[in-house]
C-alpha cells in the first residue's frame, strides 16, 4: 500500500550582483517546500523536504547583509493537496530589490507538474517564480534559469509547491477540516469543494468556537 504522497521538492536560488557601494554580493538560499501526506499524519508545511541540517536564513540577517527587503514570508493557503491526510503547504517569499545591479537564478521547483496525490488524494498547488507580479512588467519564469537581470524596485515572488494529499479527502474527520480552516491551512471554499462539507456545517462549528465565516475568510 502507498504510505506517502509526493513532496514539493527542493532546490536553491540566488539574487546576486553589486550593492549600491559597488561591492559584490550573492544572496543564496536553499528552498523549502512541504511534505506529502503520510499514513496517519498530514504533511509538514514549509520544510526542507530532501535536505538535512538546513534552515531558511532569518529575515534580519538577509536584510542586514544584502540589498533586498523581504516583504512577505508566509504559508500558501490551499497549497497542499487535499486528502484524508492533507499535504503540507509550501511557503511564499517576496523580495524587493534595493540595488541597480542584480541578477536572479533558480534551480528546482514544481512549476509544470504538481506534487501528486496518492490513494485518492489530490495533487498540490504548483510552485512559481514571478518578477513584478500583477504589473505591466510581470515576468513568469521557469524552474531553472540564470542571469535574469534585476533593477532597483523590482519585486521577486517565489512560491513553492505544496505536498500531495494521501487518501480520499471525503474521509477526513470533520473536526480536522474545521481546525484546518481556523489555522489558515485551507480556505472555506476548499473545505466545501474538496472535502464535501457544507457552508452551514462550517458556520455552526465555527460559531460554537466563537468564530464566524467572515473571521476565517480574511
Amino acid at each position: 500500500h502507498t504510505r506517502a504522497a509526493r513532496n514539493g521538492g527542493s532546490g536553491g536560488f540566488s539574487i546576486a550582483g553589486r550593492r549600491p557601494d559597488g561591492s559584490a554580493f550573492n544572496q543564496y538560499e536553499m528552498l523549502g517546500s512541504a511534505e506529502g501526506g503520510i499514513v496517519e499524519k498530514d504533511g509538514l508545511s514549509g520544510v526542507t523536504v530532501l535536505l538535512g541540517n538546513s534552515r531558511s536564513a532569518s529575515i534580519e540577517v538577509l536584510e542586514c547583509e544584502f540589498p533586498t527587503r523581504l516583504r512577505r514570508f508566509e504559508l500558501i493557503r490551499d497549497g497542499g493537496g487535499a486528502g484524508e491526510f492533507r499535504g503540507g503547504n509550501g511557503p511564499r517569499r517576496e523580495y524587493e530589490i534595493l540595488t541597480h545591479e542584480g541578477q536572479l537564478a533558480l534551480r528546482g521547483g514544481l512549476h509544470l507538474n504538481p506534487a501528486s496525490g496518492e490513494a485518492g488524494g489530490r495533487p498540490a498547488r504548483l510552485g512559481s517564480m514571478i518578477v513584478n507580479p500583477a504589473s505591466a512588467d510581470e515576468r513568469v519564469l521557469p524552474n531553472r534559469f540564470a542571469g535574469v537581470p534585476l533593477r532597483y524596485g523590482d519585486i521577486v515572488r517565489l512560491e513553492k509547491s505544496g505536498g500531495g494529499g494521501l487518501g480520499d479527502p471525503r474521509k477526513r474527520p470533520f473536526a480536522a477540516i474545521v481546525d484546518d480552516v481556523l489555522d489558515g491551512f485551507i480556505s472555506i471554499e476548499a473545505a466545501i469543494d474538496d472535502y464535501g462539507v457544507t457552508r452551514e456545517q462550517l458556520a455552526t462549528a465555527l460559531s460554537a468556537l466563537g468564530f464566524s465565516l467572515d473571521d476565517v475568510a480574511r
